[in-house]
C-alpha cells in the first residue's frame, strides 16, 4: 500500500503560518494577556453596577381588542351596515390601515399622555426625585452626577438646562422608559416600564396605559357627538321622507355606536396582565453584566495576543 506523506511533517510543519502547534505556543506564552483583559473587563462591569443605579421592571400584557367569544371585553358595538360604514375619505394601501389598538400603542410615550401624568403631582415628583427640592417645595438643577455633567455640557453651549419638567420632557422620559416589545408571534404586546421606585414604576406604567385607552375613547366619544349633532341638524331641515328615513337609521347606528363606548370597559386594549413587578430591583442583571464583561475580556484577550504575535512576526521578517 503507498504512504502519502503529509507536506506539514517534521520540522517544517511546526514552522508553517497556520501550524497548530505554533497558535498553541502563542495562546500559551499569551495567557496572563488574557486573564488580565478578564480581570479588567469584570472589574469595569463591577464598576458599572455600582454607578448604574438599580431599578424595578413593571411589566404588563396588552392586546386588542377581541372581535368574537365570551373573552371579549371591550363594549360591543353592532355592526352598521356597508353603505352606512362606508368612509368618505380616500383609502390608501394596506399598509396605511391603523386599528386603535396600534393607536393605543402609540400614545403610550406621547405628549397627550404625559399631560395625564403632569396632573398627579405626587407622581411627578417621584419620576424626578433628582429635581424636586423637599424642603423648598421647589424644581431645581439635577443633584446627579449625570445631571451634573448635562447641565455643564449646556452651559458649554450656552443653552439652558430645563428645570421644571413640562409635558414634552415627560413625554420623552416616558419614551426612554417605556419598551412595547411583542409576545410571540400573536398580536399580543408586553409594556414595560422601569424606575428605581417600585410603587413609581407600577403607577406610571398604571396611569400611562389607561391614559391612552381614555384618550382613544373620548376621541370616539367626540366624533359620535359630532356626527349625531350633524345628522340632527339635516333632519330638522329634510321634508323628503326617503330621505328622512335613511338620516334616522344612520343616526340609530351612532346612537348605538355612541352608547356602548361610554361603557366603563376597555375600549382599545385589552389588559391580560395587569401592572407587576419583582419585590427587588432586577436591572441591570448582575449575572448578564459580569458574564457579557468576562467574555468581552477573554475576545479582547485573544486580539491582544494575535496582534503581539503579528507584532513580532512582522520585526522578525528580513528588510
Amino acid at each position: 500500500m503507498t504512504e502519502i506523506a503529509c507536506p506539514y511533517a517534521g520540522a517544517a510543519w511546526e514552522h508553517t503560518p497556520f501550524s497548530l502547534r505554533r497558535f498553541l505556543r502563542v495562546t500559551l506564552s499569551g495567557c496572563h494577556l488574557v486573564i488580565l483583559s478578564t480581570i479588567l473587563c469584570a472589574l469595569a462591569g463591577l464598576l458599572f453596577l455600582r454607578l448604574m443605579p438599580p431599578t424595578f421592571t413593571a411589566s404588563m400584557v396588552v392586546g386588542p381588542m377581541a372581535r368574537s367569544g365570551s373573552a371579549a371585553m371591550g363594549p360591543r358595538q353592532p355592526g352598521a351596515e356597508a353603505r352606512i360604514a362606508v368612509s368618505l375619505a380616500e383609502f390608501g394601501n394596506a399598509d396605511e390601515q391603523l386599528s386603535d389598538f396600534r393607536r393605543y400603542l402609540s400614545l403610550l410615550g406621547s405628549v397627550p399622555v404625559a399631560e395625564q401624568v403632569m396632573g398627579r403631582p405626587d407622581l411627578l415628583v417621584r419620576l424626578f426625585p433628582d429635581r424636586w427640592d423637599a424642603v423648598t417645595q421647589t424644581w431645581r438643577q439635577p443633584t446627579s452626577i449625570g445631571g451634573k455633567l448635562r447641565s455643564l455640557v449646556h452651559l458649554a453651549a450656552g443653552r439652558a438646562l430645563w428645570i421644571e419638567p413640562d409635558a414634552v420632557v415627560v413625554a420623552e422620559t416616558l419614551g426612554r422608559a417605556l419598551a412595547v416589545m411583542p409576545v410571540g408571534q400573536g398580536p399580543l404586546h408586553r409594556i414595560v416600564f422601569r424606575h428605581a421606585d417600585r410603587a413609581t414604576a407600577l403607577a406610571v406604567l398604571r396611569l400611562v396605559s389607561v391614559a391612552a385607552d381614555q384618550r382613544l375613547r373620548r376621541e370616539a366619544l367626540r366624533r359620535s357627538a359630532a356626527g349625531i349633532a350633524h345628522i340632527r341638524g339635516r333632519l330638522d331641515d329634510t321634508i323628503d321622507i326617503d330621505h328622512e328615513a335613511a338620516l334616522g337609521n344612520l343616526l340609530a347606528e351612532y346612537e348605538r355606536a355612541a352608547m356602548m363606548t361610554e361603557l366603563d370597559l376597555p375600549f382599545a386594549a385589552d389588559p391580560l396582565q395587569p401592572p407587576h413587578a419583582k419585590r427587588f430591583p432586577d436591572w441591570p442583571d448582575p449575572v448578564t453584566v459580569l458574564g457579557l464583561a468576562a467574555a468581552l475580556g477573554l475576545v479582547l484577550g485573544f486580539l491582544s495576543i494575535v496582534l503581539r504575535a503579528a507584532w513580532t512576526a512582522g520585526k522578525q521578517e528580513p528588510g
